[in-house]
């Protein structure tokens, strides 16, 4: 049905609450050109609501929720239906591929960085460790200097 291709709910659902939700995303899709990929995964988002509680997206908060939305993303959601229609291009798969792989780069630059941020707190934390040891160190060589002395000191009395 036109419901169910859209994303509405139609199970437990009055044919007018139906032919309301119809009417809705049409005019969002035709008066406002926003497009139908975003129309589907906001139905996705508002499926698992509860029916009585659920949000009637007018045409600027779903504008807002789309506009926060990531470009890849979008790009993605549209490609994917592009491919279920069959009328996806490969001008469309190769700027998503592009996308992924800038994803992945990103990624791996912020991994890279993190592993070197955690070698230095690492390396930092190996010298306070070497610093402590040795503080350590001359304490115990003073104390036993100074045992000493009081030794000797001892015998002379």
């Amino acid at each position: 049905s036109a419901c169910q291709s859209r994303g509405i709910r139609t199970i437990g659902v009055s044919p007018a609450r139906m032919r309301d939700e119809l009417t809705q995303w049409i005019e969002l899709h035709v008066e406002h050109n926003i497009p139908s990929t975003l129309l589907i995964l906001s139905r996705i988002i508002a499926a698992g609501e509860p029916i009585s509680h659920m949000q009637q997206f007018n045409a600027d908060a779903l504008q807002a929720t789309i506009n926060s939305l990531p470009e890849n993303l979008v790009n993605e959601a549209t490609l994917r239906l592009a491919e279920v229609s069959g009328t996806a291009t490969s001008k469309q798969k190769l700027e998503v591929l592009e996308e992924q792989e800038e994803l992945i780069e990103d990624e791996d630059a912020q991994e890279k960085k993190s592993k070197s941020e955690e070698l230095k707190s690492e390396e930092l934390k190996s010298e306070e460790l070497k610093s402590e040891a040795k503080s350590e160190e001359l304490k115990s060589e003073a104390k036993s200097k100074e045992t000493k002395a009081d030794a000797g000191q001892d015998k002379l009395s």
